[in-house]
């Protein structure tokens, strides 16, 4: 199992590992013998694991990317990956929030989408004090964030499966939505003003 029971690293992931880990080694003078020894002292110190197959790829390679890139003598490195988590719950709440719009938008043509997401954190208790910003809610921290991304996913999943419930309601970051009219033919033909929609992937 992995350290968060997330998936395990993929292969960029790992070969970036195996980079940095070089680079450490390099710089702490760690002899060929001595690198296995090495490497699973830090996985054990790092995140309690002994295999690179048990590193996530979320948490997991972010926390032990930033000890190999201290090891490595690295501090931009480090400090990169050191707010790696931080960073992408925040990435993904934004993207997940951009779906969101786009769905109920969607769904209710003309809607003014930004109290839509500011009912939505209400609903959760997450609402902060102060609203500064169209994407205020990325000043929560990041238990909060956690929980902003799984509502909002969850009334994205929603949204979907009224709109288009033949689509898959997977999450996919950077996916994004629109409504396409087409003209609308009857057993009499072309009617102009008629037109049906449907929700299609960008």
């Amino acid at each position: 199992m992995t350290t968060s029971g997330s998936d395990p690293i993929t292969k960029p992931q790992a070969a970036a590992f195996w980079r940095l880990f070089s680079a450490a080694c390099r710089h702490n003078a760690v002899l060929p013998a001595q690198r296995d020894a090495y490497r699973h002292r830090l996985l054990r110190e790092t995140l309690g694991v002994s295999h690179m197959s048990q590193i996530d790829r979320t948490e997991g390679f972010d926390r032990i990317m930033a000890r190999l890139a201290l090891e490595a003598g690295d501090d931009v490195a480090a400090a990169h990956y050191a707010v790696g988590s931080d960073r992408r719950r925040a990435a993904l709440v934004a993207d997940c929030a951009t779906q969101v719009l786009q769905l109920a938008m969607a769904d209710a043509p003309g809607a003014d989408p930004l109290p839509y997401i500011a009912g939505i954190l209400a609903q959760a208790n997450l609402a902060p004090p102060r609203r500064i910003g169209a994407d205020y809610w990325l000043d929560l921290p990041p238990r909060s964030i956690a929980a902003l991304f799984q509502m909002l996913d969850t009334h994205r999943r929603r949204l979907l499966s009224r709109l288009a419930p033949h689509l898959p309601r997977t999450y996919v970051h950077g996916r994004r939505w629109q409504l396409s009219a087409s003209p609308a033919y009857s057993d009499e033909g072309y009617s102009p003003p008629a037109f049906k929609t449907r929700l299609v992937v960008l």
